[in-house]
């Protein structure tokens, strides 16, 4: 054997394990960093062995697994850069460049530092996708997932019956319960499930990103011969999805789920009539569901939804104030405290993570991050024949949720939703650059 051959070797073997490598480290932000990044302060480190399991882990422990995964991907990295888009793949840099100097002269240094932590990391698991598991079967990546989504269903349903009463008890039978914080006071007396997220929204938020492209992988992975396995396997996964997705009881959510599944239908190959009558009832039948469902809720004047309103109408008046660097990443709580009329409830976050980029970060911030999502929703859409054969459309789609979401909540500010959305991103990029490097471009895991 030649030198050559025993130094490709051993780089072939490796690159091939990397997925399963990266798939433990989303599967531990699934379940242990549910929280937003700026609630860091709050995660008391676990002691003892029920309490690593069943409680969040600090924010420090995930960027340390992560930047320890992350680092080897970039061993394994082969760089390659889509020429005629450079712009729009090279957002995310001048984004985070953008937080680094709304940093400098951020009103709340410390909380500020600990943000664009968390956005290195995602930006780093952007270039990892696009570099690194684009170029490789991501098959063991989607099976950790699988299986960090099962537990993630399974704490759940366990909520949904019977365990979010039990905790709502012992919480009532602490002695200072009155003292948390209102938001968690509501959480608890909510029948709104949660899991291992921050809160119901989040929970359904990581559903529309990594439900489609799980499916996918449990139609195409499952063999045709087991039929059985095969009906039972998704009907499991399925209502798993469905059960928790419904009991969130989140209502952007259910909107967004029914555009997604328009936008599938869309690219399906139905006639153009039928796609019509189909996309119709669709329409119907979400919209008067969703309608019928929180029709209790629109009569007591859709509080939530107010509340959203006078949250962005505090990042919109921070943005005017300060439109080029904001006030710093993740400095909202001190800006609205100080500007919040006295009836409205209090909030860290925007509720939407483009007004919250450019109160942060300004202008320039929302900019870069936009050009991000709105390019890599452009770019990177399903095209041509067989595209429901393709990982790449289911990707799309999950991706095309979480961007819709943060038009209502902070899912960027969420390492378990940030980080695998990201590195979803950098998937749907590499496919891309893939296509543009022509015949002799390099091979991609993705199918295309």
């Amino acid at each position: 054997m030649t030198g050559k051959g025993k130094s490709e070797v051993p780089e072939r073997d490796f690159r091939q394990y990397y997925p399963f490598l990266a798939g433990i480290w989303l599967v531990i932000s699934l379940l242990k960093m549910g929280n937003p990044v700026v609630l860091y302060q709050q995660i008391i480190p676990p002691s003892g062995i029920a309490e690593y399991l069943i409680t969040a882990w600090p924010l420090s422990w995930g960027v340390i697994i992560g930047g320890v995964v992350l680092a080897i991907g970039f061993l394994l990295a082969k760089p390659i850069l889509p020429s005629r888009l450079i712009l729009f793949f090279m957002a995310p840099l001048a984004w985070f460049f953008w937080q680094l100097l709304a940093m400098a002269r951020s009103i709340t240094p410390e909380l500020s530092k600990v943000v664009v932590l968390h956005f290195g990391i995602c930006l780093a698991a952007y270039l990892i996708g696009a570099w690194t598991l684009g170029k490789i079967s991501t098959r063991h990546l989607w099976f950790m997932l699988l299986g960090g989504m099962s537990i993630v269903f399974l704490l759940g349903f366990d909520q949904h019956f019977g365990g979010l009463e039990h905790t709502r008890k012992q919480f009532h039978a602490l002695p200072n319960w009155q003292e948390f914080p209102r938001e968690y006071i509501l959480k608890m007396n909510s029948d709104r499930i949660f899991s291992t997220l921050v809160y119901p929204n989040a929970l359904a938020g990581v559903i529309l990103l990594l439900f489609p492209i799980l499916l996918f992988q449990l139609i195409s992975r499952i063999p045709t011969s087991s039929h059985f396995s095969r009906i039972f396997l998704l009907a499991l996964f399925i209502y798993g999805a469905g059960g928790c997705f419904y009991w969130t009881g989140s209502k952007a959510g259910w909107l967004i789920a029914i555009v997604v599944g328009t936008v599938a239908l869309l690219f399906s190959k139905f006639p153009t009539r039928q796609k019509i009558i189909i996309v119709t009832l669709l329409l119907l039948g979400g919209v008067g569901g969703f309608f019928l469902k929180y029709q209790t809720y629109f009569q007591k004047g859709a509080t939530s939804a107010t509340a959203r309103f006078v949250y962005w109408k505090g990042a919109a008046s921070n943005t005017g104030t300060n439109p080029i660097l904001g006030t710093g990443p993740g400095s909202f709580a001190k800006v609205f405290q100080r500007i919040k009329p006295p009836d409205a409830e209090m909030a860290r976050l925007v509720h939407n993570d483009y007004l919250q980029q450019a109160s942060d970060s300004g202008i320039p911030g929302a900019i870069f991050y936009s050009l991000f999502i709105l390019g890599t929703l452009w770019f990177t859409r399903p095209q041509g024949e067989g595209i429901f054969q393709t990982e790449t459309f289911y990707l799309w789609l999950g991706f095309l949720g979480w961007a819709l979401q943060g038009l209502f909540e902070f899912g960027l500010y969420i390492p378990a939703l940030a980080w695998p959305a990201f590195l979803i991103a950098g998937l749907l990029w590499s496919g891309k650059m893939v296509r543009q490097s022509g015949p002799g471009g390099q091979s991609s895991g993705l199918t295309q």
